[in-house]
């Protein structure tokens, strides 16, 4: 598979209903943010490392779990007004996981671990 220019990712996903993403194994995938950032609701497995709230950005899902995966695309699909809803909360939600936040998040900790060291 060949890489797509950001710009057309972008488009990807605005003219996208719902993201899936049923990856074994992730850390923290980048793809998650991109996707809830544009709108889109979330169906990623347990393991994916999806930032999504199950029940409200989406749907985190069993791993190999075929019939589950089939169940919640199937209830986006035909569901547009929870579609709507979870891709609103998506959205909002993902505003939190910026770099600055995590430089501040990075900081505190560092900071009470120095305070707890030298106490």
């Amino acid at each position: 598979m060949h890489s797509l220019p950001n710009v057309s990712l972008v488009e990807i996903y605005q003219n996208s209903s719902v993201f899936v993403f049923p990856s074994l194994v992730e850390g923290s995938a980048y793809v998650t943010y991109e996707a809830m950032a544009c709108g889109l609701p979330i169906i990623a497995s347990e393991n994916a490392g999806a930032v999504a709230r199950d029940g409200k950005d989406g749907f985190i899902i069993p791993i190999k779990n075929i019939e589950i995966l089939k169940e919640k695309i199937l209830l986006l699909y035909e569901n547009e007004d929870l579609r709507s809803k979870m891709g609103e909360s998506a959205a909002e939600y993902v505003k939190q996981f910026t770099w600055e936040n995590y430089h501040k998040n990075i900081q505190r900790v560092y900071q009470e671990i120095y305070q707890n060291h030298h106490a």
